[in-house]
């Protein structure tokens, strides 16, 4: 388990579209704790303008990691759900 969340300033703002997103997903994945599933189902939901605002792999590590904007999007999936997200690093194919 991967547990490099960082802390936020919440200077940073959840768009309308990105609440909505995480208000309907929390209807039917209010039990998922994989942040890479929430995160994958999210980003097939939102315009390209959002996306641009989440993380991507380390090309050459290919490992992740949460930027604060995610850390946001993960507080307020908490908020709404009571479900911790993580992040879990996959293991090398």
């Amino acid at each position: 388990m991967h547990e490099d969340i960082p802390k936020t300033t919440k200077q940073v703002q959840l768009s309308a579209t990105v609440l909505d997103v995480i208000d309907r997903m929390s209807v039917y994945a209010s039990t998922v704790e994989d942040w890479l599933r929430i995160k994958t189902e999210a980003l097939r939901r939102l315009p390209t303008s959002e996306r641009a605002h989440f993380s991507v792999r380390d090309p050459y590590t290919k490992q992740q990691a949460i930027n604060e904007y995610e850390a946001i999007f993960i507080e307020r999936w908490y908020e709404k759900t009571g479900v911790r997200l993580t992040l879990h690093e996959r293991a090398a194919s």
